[in-house]
């Protein structure tokens, strides 16, 4: 094995789990990564933060969390049940990056009473995170949440 030449990420991940070799990161690369995917889970987080204030208005019934932990970020909406709503329901958003630090995770939980949960999620590099593609997704979710969740039951034919 060529020395000289900076072991890649393959190589290193080989090296530790399969054959059980001792291979530290370079600090200033592992800090500058843990950096570079911070700064985009922020930019993420901050396109959940600008579709808050447009749920509140739309939902009464909206109480909000934010997930604000070291390496991740999201909002968890609940909604509860009352006079307009008879289910409750939760939608949340919440990003994170891969444990190498070159992926960001925007992910999408949406939960309707008396329906199957679902669970979706769309990931990008971290050095090329699409910023309108994460807009349509939180969007889309939104829209699928909203539309399922104000849905009528049907009546029943008799």
């Amino acid at each position: 094995m060529d020395t000289d030449q900076p072991m890649g990420e393959f190589t290193k991940k080989f090296e530790r789990e399969i054959l059980g070799h001792d291979v530290p990161d370079a600090p200033e690369d592992a800090e500058a990564k843990v950096g570079k995917s911070l700064k985009e889970i922020r930019k993420l987080y901050n396109l959940i933060l600008e579709r808050r204030d447009w749920l509140r208005q739309r939902f009464s019934n909206i109480s909000e969390e934010e997930i604000d932990e070291e390496t991740a970020a999201g909002l968890r909406c609940r909604f509860e049940k009352d006079a307009d709503h008879p289910n409750e329901g939760r939608l949340e958003f919440h990003c994170r990056d891969n444990e190498t630090h070159q992926a960001i995770f925007l992910e999408c939980t949406v939960e309707i009473e008396g329906q199957q949960p679902s669970n979706d999620y769309v990931s990008f590099p971290v050095d090329r995170v699409n910023e309108a593609r994460a807009k349509k997704f939180i969007q889309d979710k939104i829209f699928a949440f909203a539309k399922a969740y104000l849905a009528k039951p049907e009546e029943s034919a008799e």
